[in-house]
């Protein structure tokens, strides 16, 4: 088996996501053209481009630094107005993701309701749930 470079891992790894994300949204009826931010090293920016307020970034690397990249898609995020969103795989592992989002609780004594943003580490079947039910309410 050929070693790839770290370069050819990270492309490859947003070839990934972005066929996955796409394919997620054909399941719920929306039809995205994902693209790869190729200037992203010189102009910063997402790692992909293409779903409305979402700021994509992409990891695939053996080491994970999580609490890194998602300091830097949050950074990326605060510039863009956009949600922060990260994908990350170490190899032969399936895909993680971090994204935030904002909860709701409700207060039963006031029968008022509280919003906050909160970070949640999400499984690929959890992050599929997550990605279509944003698609269904922010791309439809």
């Amino acid at each position: 088996m050929a070693i790839k470079s770290p370069k050819a891992k990270g492309s490859s790894g947003e070839y990934e996501v972005r066929d996955l994300l796409t394919l997620w949204g054909q399941e719920v009826g929306v039809r995205l053209d994902l693209t790869r931010n190729l200037l992203q090293v010189r102009e910063g920016g997402a790692d992909i481009d293409g779903v409305h307020g979402l700021e994509i970034e992409v990891k695939r690397v053996e080491q994970p630094a999580i609490k890194q990249w998602w300091a830097q898609v949050c950074r990326a995020s605060d510039k863009s107005g956009k949600l922060p969103f990260l994908a990350h795989r170490r190899n032969r592992q399936p895909w993680r993701f971090r994204v935030r989002t904002t909860v709701a609780l409700h207060c039963d004594r006031s029968n008022n309701w509280k919003l906050f943003q909160v970070d949640a580490d999400l499984e690929l079947p959890e992050a599929k749930q997550w990605f279509q039910n944003y698609l269904e309410v922010f791309c439809k």
